[in-house]
């Protein structure tokens, strides 16, 4: 129909929000490996995201299945930060 054809094609803004990247990053960001257990603490998951953790959230993020969201972040932070 023509309405259809005239009417726009919908935009997606999506965004992923990583968190803590790397154990690495976090040693450097806070002066050593003693305060890791610390920060492992204050995660509900009790661990550090994984890089498949990240890799998992863009695929969602870019499938069929999250074709119906706009206007979305999401936080990749185990349960630490929660809004």
């Amino acid at each position: 129909s023509l309405f259809k054809q005239q009417r726009p094609q919908p935009s997606h803004r999506l965004s992923h929000s990583a968190g803590v990247m790397s154990r690495r990053a976090l040693r450097r960001q806070n002066g050593g490996s003693s305060f890791m257990p610390v920060r492992i603490a204050q995660i509900p998951l009790r661990r550090l995201p994984d890089p498949e953790d990240h890799a998992n959230a863009m695929v969602f993020l870019a499938s069929d299945s999250a074709a119906y969201l706009n206007g979305v972040a999401l936080d990749i932070n185990g349960g630490r930060i929660l809004m």
